[in-house]
């Protein structure tokens, strides 16, 4: 699997799930995608999808990078290894990692993603690479695949009831 993995400027419109699914059309970077997330009962077949995972914040000597992205049939494995400085910073920018895998058009069915963080913590701010004191966390997603075009409404559009009445007096 191609992945992308960038950091993204803490900001309040920066919420929202950490995991889903997106069309690649639906934005020109993650951080666009990360904003159009599917339901996960309703992800449409036979369209380029990506899943997007958005992490805690980062601050500038941190390192995230994927150690394993793989696919196989219905299972969908992302291990993410973070590096976090554990010490003074006298200057800091606070970013948001976001992994993005590209999953390609898929059959309708249900799939099942798993997904590893693993953080270790250095202290040299020059060599990350001797971080230690690994934590893992596992999260598991699922979503469906359906063939046919999803339902989208506009955000005016209303429905039933409360429908909203566009006819001039």
């Amino acid at each position: 699997m191609i992945y992308r993995i960038v950091r993204i400027r803490l900001a309040p419109d920066v919420t929202g799930p950490a995991i889903g699914v997106a069309t690649l059309a639906s934005g020109e970077s993650p951080q666009d995608r990360l904003r159009h997330l599917l339901p996960a009962d309703r992800i449409p077949a036979d369209r380029p999808l990506v899943l997007l995972w958005r992490g805690e914040p980062l601050s500038s000597p941190d390192t995230a990078a994927v150690t394993r992205s793989n696919k196989n049939g219905r299972a969908i494995d992302l291990r993410i290894e973070l590096r976090r400085f554990d010490g003074e910073l006298h200057a800091n920018v606070v970013t948001v990692p976001v992994v993005e895998a590209d999953l390609g058009a898929l059959e309708p069915g249900r799939y099942e993603v798993s997904i590893d963080v693993t953080e270790l913590w250095f202290s040299d701010l020059d060599h990350p690479e001797n971080a230690a004191k690994p934590s893992t966390q596992h999260t598991s997603f699922s979503f469906v695949v359906v063939d046919g075009q999803p339902v989208a409404r506009s955000p005016r559009q209303k429905t039933g009831r409360n429908q909203l009445n566009t006819r001039n007096p």
